[in-house]
């Protein structure tokens, strides 16, 4: 398994509605390595500081960055829509991709839908060409 598809369960195991969109979403979507190294996601309710320490992130509250336990950094929707799409459709539509068959893990994305009108909102042209070659 990818580390960075490695990293999408994990942060699933520890808030269960995650719905990635970023580069996570694209690898399971077009199975397309990418450089970003950081996780987007959306949760339908507001994780609080205390949740993420918990469970073991570090948060930087000067510079408004969060890290996983692993040194990940991630972006975590829950107020804002993405690029127009409301968060609650994504999470509604969230299609649900098989990262380990043997044990049934399974990591929720953006539907495809989602991902590629989120990708041509964002306008930048390495990530439309990406989407494309998928449909």
């Amino acid at each position: 398994m990818k580390p960075l598809i490695r990293e999408a369960v994990y942060i699933s195991q520890d808030f269960g509605t995650a719905t990635f969109v970023g580069v996570i979403a694209v690898m399971l979507h077009t199975d397309e390595q990418r450089q970003s190294q950081d996780l987007d996601f959306v949760v339908a309710e507001q994780i609080t500081v205390d949740e993420f320490l918990d469970k073991g992130y570090k948060i930087d509250q000067q510079r408004d960055k969060k890290f996983t336990p692993r040194g990940y950094k991630i972006d975590v929707y829950h107020e804002r829509d993405l690029n127009d799409i409301p968060l609650d459709y994504i999470i509604k539509t969230a299609a649900a991709i098989p990262v380990d068959k043997k044990k049934g893990t399974t990591v929720n994305a953006i539907s495809l839908e989602g991902l590629i009108v989120a990708k041509f909102r964002a306008g930048r042209d390495q990530e439309r060409f990406m989407c494309m070659k998928k449909v």
